[in-house]
This record gives structure tokens, sequence and C-alpha cells, in this order.
């Protein structure tokens, strides 16, 4: 189940059928890959344990172009937001959500391929 939200003036998707689940910290970062409008997007993990989802994650931005392109971010390059209870550790990870917000603009994104790498 794919479920888009509206908080506030953020714009996410989630799949909610596929809660992250991982079972290692080995890995050091998210991979997919990402094409829409031209605009700049980010990336939001929330961690387990978090105090006030869905205020508080940890993200970073990517810009997209029409064509398809592939993301690597590793988790030592996100920025926190808000308060967590938990340390950044891959097998905290409560959710992966892509989100367009802070400006008036049209979303067009499209996300393919998404999986965490370790080399």
């Amino acid at each position: 189940e794919i479920a888009s939200c509206l908080v506030g003036s953020e714009m996410c998707i989630r799949d909610r059928s596929n809660r992250v689940d991982i079972k290692s910290n080995d890995f050091k970062g998210i991979k997919f890959k990402a094409k829409g409008n031209n605009e700049a997007y980010e990336v939001h993990i929330t961690l387990k344990g978090i105090k006030m989802p869905p205020w508080s994650y940890l993200s970073t931005a990517f810009d997209v172009t029409d064509d398809w392109k592939e993301y690597r971010i590793e988790f030592k390059d996100l920025k926190s937001y808000g308060f967590a209870a938990v340390s950044m550790k891959p097998k905290n990870i409560r959710d992966i959500s892509f989100a367009g917000y802070g400006r008036d603009f049209e979303v067009d994104l499209a996300i393919k391929e998404i999986s965490l790498f370790s080399e």
C-alpha cells in the first residue's frame, strides 16, 4: 500500500506495506533511481523511538531532472531535524520517505529500485 500524505506543506510518499525492518548495522546508505521535474526533493528517514514524528527525522536534499539517475546517499551525510530518542544506526530506521515541500511548486517525482548499500 503506497501512501501519500500531506503534513503541513510537506508532500511525502511512503510504502506502508513494506515497513523497513533492517537486521544489520553494516549498511552505509540508501540508493535509488529518480526522475522528475527539475526540482529539489528530500529523502526523510525516521527512526524507531522518535519522540515527535513526523517533525523528527534525518534528511538530505537531491535534485532531479527528467532523466532517470541513480542517487547514493550515505547515512553519515543526513542532517537531523527534531528530537530522536535513538542514534542513527540502520537497525533503528523505521521509515524512509521522499518529500517535496517548503515552497509552492508542482510535485512530479518518480522513484524506483530503492535499496540499502554497504560497499
